[in-house]
């Protein structure tokens, strides 16, 4: 089964059950593989990239995985469509009454430094239990445009910078 496939299975799952998903790491090492949940997971920029990067040094220094092969990040997020509007968005996407509630996969494998991201729109119907993962793009790399890798891949940038800093410990 595809990995993209095997996690959409697992994360529709989680959500009709619990309701929520919360952002997931899973690595891949040459010694092991490691799955972390992120329990109470910032709402602000700044502390998610030092939330990562802490997670990252302390995955790290643990050595634990060996050297580090394949990062996947799972997450819900918000996703709003602008293409077609003539006013200016909202400045939060989670309160723009236009929004997706969508699921995150962002995969980035080391070698070859590759990073995709895949979303799915989670469908509720009826009450707010989510019941259905949709996808609304195939896997695409992240990179093409001079700015996208850097809004892409912050997340994982910032795990890996804690990484490589806990591991020289």
């Amino acid at each position: 089964m595809d990995i993209t496939k095997a996690i959409q299975s697992a994360c529709e799952s989680t959500l009709k059950h619990c309701g929520q998903h919360a952002p997931t790491l899973l690595l891949q090492g040459s010694n092991s593989e490691l799955s972390c949940h992120i329990d109470n997971f910032p709402e602000n920029r700044e502390q998610k990239l030092s939330t990562m990067f802490l997670f990252g040094f302390t995955v790290g220094e643990s050595k634990a995985v060996g050297a580090l092969q394949h990062i996947l990040f799972i997450s819900r997020g918000w996703l709003v469509d602008n293409s077609m509007e003539t006013s200016p968005p909202v400045p939060d996407p989670s309160q723009d009454p236009r929004r997706k509630d969508v699921l995150i996969i962002l995969s980035h494998k080391l070698e070859p430094n590759q990073t995709e991201l895949t979303l799915f729109e989670i469908l509720k119907y009826g009450e707010e239990t989510p019941v259905d993962l949709i996808a609304i793009n195939k896997p695409q790399a992240i990179g093409s445009h001079p700015n996208e890798e850097k809004i892409g891949s912050s997340l994982i940038d910032a795990f890996l910078e804690g990484f490589k800093a806990g591991n020289k410990k």
